[in-house]
Formats: structure tokens, sequence, C-alpha cells
């Protein structure tokens, strides 16, 4: 048996991290990472509970988008940026609205109905069951070039 200098292990873990960021959540641990945290300390910070980040950081949660931009406000950075969020598909009604949901953070449907002016109600239905008019459409497209910061 070789005796191994444990030191250099300590850092695996953070080049394995580095090396596999393939998914949202892996980005979210590699920033809090480069923050030399524990998931305790940010948790604290945060005020998310220590399971939740762990989740979210192993893409455990459904609709993390709030998660995403709370913890990246926290370390002040550009969630859509970070996260490169842009790359969310837009073709669909359904889509574009998720997109909205993740670029505000919102935790709920709800909220994003409070961002467009709409009932949950309403955003419910164009989730599942609604057609969307051509004015409607326009809406939602330039809310979304307005939260992208492009002009509309």
């Amino acid at each position: 048996m070789h005796d191994r200098d444990n030191s250099k292990f300590d850092i695996t873990k953070k080049i394995t991290t580095y090396i596999y960021v393939d998914s949202l959540g892996a980005r979210i641990k590699t920033l809090r990472l480069e923050h030399n945290m524990t998931i305790k300390e940010l948790s604290k910070h945060v005020g998310i509970s220590e399971t939740t980040l762990s989740y979210v950081e192993r893409d455990r949660i459904k609709s993390p988008y709030y998660y995403w931009k709370h913890i990246c406000d926290y370390f002040e950075v550009n969630n859509i940026e970070y996260l490169q969020l842009y790359n969310m598909k837009e073709k669909t009604i359904q889509e574009k609205l998720y997109k909205i949901r993740a670029y505000i953070g919102a935790k709920n449907w709800d909220d994003v109905g409070k961002y467009l002016g709409y009932s949950k109600g309403f955003v419910s239905d164009l989730l599942t069951r609604y057609v969307p008019s051509k004015d409607l459409t326009n809406r939602l497209n330039r809310k979304l070039e307005k939260i992208k910061g492009e002009p509309f």
C-alpha cells in the first residue's frame, strides 16, 4: 500500500464539479464552491433549508426558478447569464411562460400572473388549454424582450 497525501484529494471533488457542470443544479453548486461555502453556510445566508439547497444542486426540485434566482442574487451574479437561461426554448406559449418564470425567479404561477398582469387561473389556462391570440403572444414576446434587456 502506498501512503497518499490526502490534501491532494480535497481538490478532486472541486475539480470534478468544474468538469461536469452539465446541469443547472451543478452550476449552482459550482457557484457555492467558488465562494468556499458549505450548504449549511449558504442556507443561513439565503434562508433556504439545507435539504432544499441540496435538492436544488442535484436537480431534484421540480420548479427551482425561485431558488436559482435567490442564490444567484446572493452571490451578485445575473441568474439569466450565469445559468444560461436565454437558451431555454420559447416557441410555444407554454415555453414562453416557463422562460418568463425562470427569468424572474417566480416561486409559483401566481407570481408569473402578477408579473404579467393576469390571474393565476388565466396563466393556468395558457399552460393547459387556451390558444392565445396574436395580441397576447406579442405581449408575452415583449415581456420576454424586456426581461432580456433587449429593446422592443
